[in-house]
């Protein structure tokens, strides 16, 4: 998502790129669940044997425009512990829950197995005049990242401004019922610091949007 996000406007073809990465296989006996993105990177891991490097590799494929640093390159699983005491292991599975247990709220996320810092995400949160947490889902694309080891101390460290961008939607299993209070609470929670100011939005959707 975030190579996506940085990847370069400059031809017809880059939005088709775009749809490529993200692009999420739906059948397919170990393929569902997954976007072809993810897989493109798990292969040039496996060809250049470094994650950093194989990140790289897909900014060039990409054109990003800055840099995208992985928050650890140890193999790790987010895990989620709910207010009714279930436990939930990978990102996909949190991502798209069951229906039955959509309103749960998550009490507790951490990384399993303990994972360390890459010392190059240390280095970027330390030496940020400004850290922008977000837009994404909170639990599994900001805060997963928060939970671990070292990113939580160094955004605390670092004096600069923290900013929040609120999600504009709640997210099934995640968060619903929440207000922007609870997400600042949150946030608090898992880095012992609240954010300086927050963006979100304070206008109305249109009926089609919300019925989507």
């Amino acid at each position: 998502m975030a190579l996506c996000a940085l990847s370069t406007d400059v031809d017809t073809q880059a939005d088709l790129v775009r749809e490529l990465f993200l692009y999420r296989f739906d059948k397919g006996e170990g393929l569902a669940g997954h976007n072809f993105g993810n897989l493109l990177l798990a292969a040039l891991i496996d060809i250049v044997g470094d994650t950093g490097m194989a990140i790289e590799a897909a900014g060039r494929i990409l054109r990003v425009q800055g840099s995208v640093i992985p928050v650890t390159t140890d193999n790790v699983q987010l895990m989620a512990t709910y207010s009714d005491g279930r436990v939930v292991v990978g990102e996909h599975e949190i991502d798209v829950p069951s229906l039955a247990y959509g309103e749960e709220r998550i009490t507790k996320l951490e990384v399993t197995p303990q994972a360390r810092a890459s010392a190059k995400a240390i280095e970027a949160i330390m030496s940020a005049d400004l850290i922008v947490l977000g837009p994404g889902d909170i639990y599994t694309s900001i805060l997963a990242n928060c939970v671990v080891s070292g990113i939580a101390e160094a955004i605390v460290k670092n004096p600069a401004p923290l900013v929040y961008i609120c999600n504009l939607m709640s997210r099934l299993g995640q968060t619903i019922g929440m207000h922007s209070r609870d997400y600042l609470d949150e946030i608090e929670k898992y880095l012992g610091r609240r954010p300086d100011e927050m963006v979100y939005n304070d206008t109305e959707f249109e009926k089609t949007l919300l019925h989507k």
